[in-house]
């Protein structure tokens, strides 16, 4: 058992000093230390001919032990009595051991033959019979594990890079925060193929689908399962801040170079600097959720901007995009089909591919109920997990009352983006955009961006099996949204809202405002502004996007305004 008292290290490395201290071992660490693996150093422990309790202890509180066996490694014996209590640790504690050697033969080692085997005799003289048998064992043992033989690699160097890359996997596996999305791997797969990982090229790739068909986890997950290949690597989100273009330009680049240099707060004069500060360098970036042509000139204006074997993926909802960047190579994301979101919905709802007994029904109308987007199986299936049947009937039947439908915007359902659901006139040739946002769990509101910028509060929905957090969440958090929206007064204008959504008067929105932490007084612009609709003459459904529909209700005078968001 690993004692708890002494520090704990991620590698032990066993070595012959005179041999490869100052050449493969020095080269070892330094690709250790960028991979930030906490390696044993034993350069402050005198030498004597007694190995100490602090090594043995250093041995034993390790993950991994790199044992490098040389030339004169058996002509040591503290080199062969470290050895043995690797050997101890690898049988009792179930430690890893990787053997590596440098200019031997492994046979040599394990049958204590050949040059090796002669040095290991000349050290096994005056010692005890029950030491060499040790020795000998430990050697055979070990020698006998997977590992590396620099015979079977072209220089020094590429090896060294992959024992670290294979040190770094074994202590820090890829993560498994991606298994619920179901059909994950044949995404990853198809796009390790199209980077063509055997070419010694750089290669630069795009991610394109609508919205909320798991574009960001899919390219998460990627990085995720490539990140231990490279040592310089990002994955970004960047955004417009700044008016200026140029400023914006130089605040990108000074944020990019700081995360993929691992190197805080780098300031630059010009632009240009990613060019000349990567070009030599292996790297990997994926660049989430781009919009802007210029964030993509600015960062990976072109592959020759970075070192050989680089891998840079692009992602976004913008195919004209990626054409315009000379993306050539683009794979295509599409919603999941029936039966992967079915498999989705269970993993979140009962952490496995398929409903246990009893709950097949329910499971295949609330999977429903989420359609085919990762994002709602995710909100849906999570809602269900750990209840009851009884908690499911009861959920569902709240679901039902409100129309079977799933009344909120998927794109707001982590919290960030906005997902334009409908663009509609509002009796005049300039248009008004319509906007349901998600705020919280189980508060949504629906605005109107019109075109002179100004932004009103057309409805405010409350989830009816959960209204008391949410009107608590809505009072405590008013002045933040409307500050954030830039929301200036209520339209009181729409008849015919429906039932489902609650609304809101612009004297009731000034109380609240006048009552939130600060008392923010935002101005009070009614839509006395604009003509007051008649009552609804008709409604109809009308498809949006893939699986969203809006109700509008549509009045005498020809002006519409969205009664439901829906999807189906």
């Amino acid at each position: 058992m690993k004692s708890s008292s002494s520090q704990s290290y991620d590698v032990f490395p066993n070595f012959r000093g005179e041999d490869v201290r100052h050449s493969l071992v020095s080269h070892l660490r330094k690709e250790l230390d960028r991979k930030f693996i906490n390696t044993f150093n034993d350069n402050r422990i005198e030498r004597s001919r007694k190995i100490t309790p602090e090594l043995l202890l250093a041995i034993e509180n390790s993950r991994i032990s790199l044992v490098v066996f040389s030339k004169n490694y058996a002509s040591s014996t503290w080199c062969l009595d470290e050895l043995v209590k690797i050997q101890e640790c690898y049988e009792k504690l179930d430690q890893m051991v990787i053997p590596i050697f440098y200019k031997v033969d492994p046979s040599h080692v394990r049958k204590q033959t050949g040059e090796f085997g002669m040095v290991f005799g000349e050290t096994c003289k005056g010692r005890t019979e029950n030491e060499k048998r040790k020795w000998m064992r430990a050697l055979a043992e070990v020698a006998h594990l997977a590992g590396e033989d620099l015979r079977n690699w072209r220089s020094e160097a590429e090896m060294l890079e992959n024992i670290a890359k294979d040190v770094s996997n074994k202590l820090f596996p890829p993560s498994n925060n991606f298994s619920d999305f179901v059909g994950i791997e044949a995404h990853i797969e198809a796009l390790i193929s199209m980077l063509r990982f055997d070419s010694k090229k750089a290669r630069m790739i795009g991610i394109c689908g609508p919205s909320e068909t798991g574009k960001t986890t899919i390219g998460r997950a990627l990085y995720s399962r490539l990140k231990s290949d490279f040592h310089h690597r990002a994955f970004v989100a960047y955004k417009r801040k700044i008016r200026s273009d140029y400023d914006q330009k130089l605040y990108w680049e000074e944020q990019f170079l700081s995360e993929i240099l691992c190197q805080k707060d780098i300031k630059i004069e010009e632009c240009g600097a990613v060019e000349q500060r990567l070009k030599h360098t292996k790297v990997l970036i994926v660049l989430d959720d781009v919009d802007d042509i210029e964030l993509l000139k600015t960062l990976v204006g072109r592959i020759r901007w970075f070192g050989s074997e680089s891998k840079i993926v692009v992602i976004t909802q913008k195919r004209e995009l990626l054409k315009a960047h000379n993306i050539a190579h683009v794979y295509e994301v599409g919603f999941p089909s029936e039966e992967l979101a079915h498999q989705m919905f269970c993993r979140y709802a009962f952490g496995k591919n398929s409903p246990p007994h009893g709950f097949n029904e329910l499971a295949d109308e609330a999977a429903k109920i989420a359609g085919n987007r990762p994002k709602a199986l995710k909100y849906v299936g999570s809602s269900f997990r750990r209840l009851d049947k009884e908690q499911w009937v009861k959920m569902l039947s709240e679901f039902r009352s409100n129309g079977n439908k799933l009344k909120i915007s998927y794109d707001e359902l982590d919290g960030k983006g906005q997902d334009y659901v409908a663009c509609l006139t509002n009796g005049s040739n300039s248009q008004v955009k319509a906007e349901w946002i998600h705020l919280a769990l189980g508060v949504s509101i629906l605005l109107n961006i019109r075109s002179d910028g100004t932004t009103i509060l057309k409805h405010l929905s409350y989830n009816r099996s959960m209204a008391q957090q949410a009107k608590i969440w809505w009072y405590e958090n008013l002045e933040r949204v409307c500050k954030k929206y830039n929301i200036c007064g209520i339209d009181s204008s729409t008849d015919g809202g429906g039932s489902t959504y609650g609304q809101c008067s612009n004297s009731q929105f000034q109380r609240n405002m006048d009552a939130s932490p600060g008392g923010n007084k935002t101005s009070n612009q009614s839509t006395k502004d604009s003509p007051r609709a008649s009552q609804v003459e008709k409604e109809k459904i009308e498809y949006c996007e893939p699986h969203v529909y809006i109700t509008p209700a549509i009045f005498s005078d020809g002006t519409r305004a969205p009664k439901y968001v829906e999807s189906r």
